[in-house]
């Protein structure tokens, strides 16, 4: 604009001479005339035209009229310009501020809902998670129980409350399984006190007392007053726990290194020490009558020590690797040791070599021979067990079932069972004539060490790396038996009292079986059906069952309770009153009351007899009831 004025004013300067006076000023006037037309570029062309003019002779007044209406409509459309441009600046600006506002709106709304889905599902995790840690909890404290209960009724209703809690925990079903359907029912009571895995195991000559051995541990207890009478601590016992025991003189052998320590357990004391033996020994056993000692050596040596006399009797040689097993046969005469290779017979008049048995594929753990000396059992870490005839040096049985090496074995007092402890962490009794498993004992934590029967052949005992002493009742209920039933899930399993009478139930019907009889006796669905058979309702899902203690009465739990008279196979009564499904139902000891817990989050205990709620209670204190209930 300031270039323009300048050639504007140099114009009118131009326009001086009189000569060109007329041309100039028209010239200027058309000049004018365009630029308040707004025709800013013919306004410069005619200024550019008047260069030439003579501005000298121009009048003054005319050259700042034109000037000054020029300058002020250039300065007026400045100022509309400039403030036109502000405000589509601003405008701009502002519309770029509601956009940037817009889309941050946007991205905190996304962000929030974001956020908000994220919390929803961590909140609905967590929920999940605390839900499924409160029944793992509860089932692992339960099962925690059980696998402490003092007799198996007690272990049995924990186990079946835990399967009730989550029936969807293998372990608790497993356990449960184990506790019913194997021959847990045999468990009596356990022992504890040793620090470390207890390898041996002995029972007393009445049967009376036990006695256990862990490293650098001897231990006396009492059977029948379930605990403990003595205990020796020693640097004499090793690691190994290479022991043995004379229930007729009472005297316990323990080897440590080379040496091996006599004492007396009556008197609880050391005697005295056999002098070192070749090298470090690894097999101890004692005659019947307790006058001898045998020991053997990794060495494959073997030595009978006199005991009234403290001297060495004979050494046995034929062995050309580690002896881990040894037993004498009940009249004395003989003696047959195990090896990493093989099986020795001796002639223990001479010292001669009776015969060799042959067909283990690893090391032989353990040996016995049957009371009447007529058999020898051995067990293998093989996972196998023989039976040998000692007259033929032929195998008469092969015991399959084991599925890890086998760690000892034992006949029965008439020699018609076998007892054997394995690695599998379990105990199996066997048929001795026919090798028929009879019953699997089970409920250690870890490997058996020894596994034994007592004088009178109705108890066994057995020795784990857990630590514990398990005494079984081998007298206790009716020889097991299989049931063909295989449902997908068990909602629950009860036994009677007395054991008579059984019951299992899924979640569309409960079975009932008559344990005596070994049969079924009643089966109920879960289905309502009118009395001429049209089903009136199918969604009674079973959640939970029991039976009554005297085995009359069975109870499901889906939305509301139905008692069942199991003589006639027809409902009693229904029990409503939980706002939602009802996994848990039994019935207390006395048979009078019933309790149960809902997913309502509420537990009620009901009078029977009344068919009617007596108290309602919820959170940790109906969980504190359930369990105690079921530990009566």
């Amino acid at each position: 604009m300031r270039i323009l004025a300048s050639i504007f004013f140099l114009s009118l300067l131009a326009l001086g001479g009189l000569h060109a006076q007329e041309f100039c000023r028209d010239i200027l006037t058309e000049a004018a005339t365009a630029y308040k037309s707004d025709n800013l570029n013919l306004a410069l062309s005619r200024l550019k035209a008047v260069e030439t003019c003579d501005y000298k002779n121009l009048l003054i007044r005319e050259r700042l009229e034109v000037q000054d209406s020029i300058f002020a409509r250039i300065t007026r459309q400045r100022e509309i310009a400039e403030k036109e441009r502000n405000r589509a600046e601003n405008a701009l600006e502002e519309a770029q501020k509601a956009r940037d506002a817009e889309e941050k709106a946007k991205e905190q709304a996304l962000a929030s809902e974001a956020i908000a889905i994220a919390e929803r599902n961590r909140a609905d995790s967590a929920r999940v998670a605390a839900e499924k840690a409160t029944r793992n909890a509860l089932v692992n404290d339960l099962a925690f129980k059980a696998d402490k209960a003092p007799n198996r009724s007690t272990a049995f209703r924990l186990l079946e409350l835990a399967n009730r809690i989550d029936p969807d925990n293998g372990r608790a079903r497993e356990l449960l399984a184990d506790n019913y359907f194997s021959d847990n029912r045999f468990y009596a009571f356990r022992l504890t006190g040793h620090r470390g895995a207890v390898r041996f195991i002995a029972f007393s000559e009445n049967g009376e007392k036990l006695v256990s051995a862990a490293s650098g541990e001897i231990m006396t207890w009492a059977v029948a007053g379930q605990q403990t009478t003595g205990k020796i601590e020693t640097n004499d016992l090793g690691a190994e726990t290479i022991a043995a025991y004379a229930p007729k003189t009472g005297l316990f052998a323990g080897a440590k290194g080379k040496q091996v320590t006599i004492w007396s357990l009556p008197a609880m004391n050391k005697l005295y020490s056999i002098p070192l033996h070749s090298d470090r020994i690894s097999a101890l056993a004692f005659s019947a009558d307790g006058n001898k000692l045998a020991y053997a050596g990794v060495d494959g040596a073997i030595k009978i020590w006199d005991l009234p006399a403290r001297a060495e009797e004979l050494a046995l040689a034929g062995h050309s690797s580690n002896v881990l097993a040894l037993a004498f046969s009940s009249d004395g005469r003989q003696l047959v040791s195990g090896s990493l290779e093989d099986i020795i017979i001796w002639n223990l008049a001479d010292g001669s070599r009776a015969g060799a048995l042959t067909g283990h594929t690893q090391a032989v753990n353990a040996v016995a021979f049957s009371p009447d000396n007529s058999r020898i059992a051995s067990a293998s870490a093989d996972n196998s067990l023989k039976v040998w005839s000692v007259n033929t040096r032929q195998p008469i049985l092969t015991l399959l079932g084991h599925t890890d090496e086998v760690s000892g074995v034992r006949f029965s007092p008439d020699g018609s069972r076998l007892i054997s402890a394995s690695y599998d962490q379990t105990a199996r009794i066997w048929d001795a004539q026919t090798g028929r498993l009879l019953h699997t004992l089970q409920g250690h934590s870890g490997w058996l060490g020894a596994a034994v029967f007592s004088p009178d052949g109705k108890k066994a005992a057995t020795c784990a790396a857990d630590g514990e002493i398990t005494v079984w009742d081998l007298a206790a209920g009716p020889d097991g038996f299989s049931i063909a039933w295989a449902p997908k899930k068990i909602r629950g399993l009860s036994l009677s009292t007395d054991h008579s009478i059984a019951l299992a139930a899924t979640d569309k019907e409960i079975v009932v079986w008559d344990m005596e009889g070994r049969k079924e006796w009643r089966r109920i669905q879960a289905e309502e059906r009118s009395a001429s058979g049209k089903l009136l309702n199918t969604t009674s899902e079973i959640y939970s069952a029991a039976l009554s203690p005297d085995g009359k009465t069975a109870l499901t739990a889906s939305n509301v309770i139905r008692c069942w008279d199991l003589t006639s196979g027809q409902e009693s009564f229904t029990l409503t009153g939980h706002k939602g499904n009802i996994n848990f139902v039994d019935f207390f000891a006395e048979g009078s009351r019933i309790i149960s817990a809902s997913d309502d989050g509420t537990v009620k205990i009901w009078d029977a007899a009344g068919k009617r709620a007596l108290v309602s209670f919820s959170g940790p204190s109906g969980h504190n009831a359930i369990s105690a209930m079921a530990s009566r």
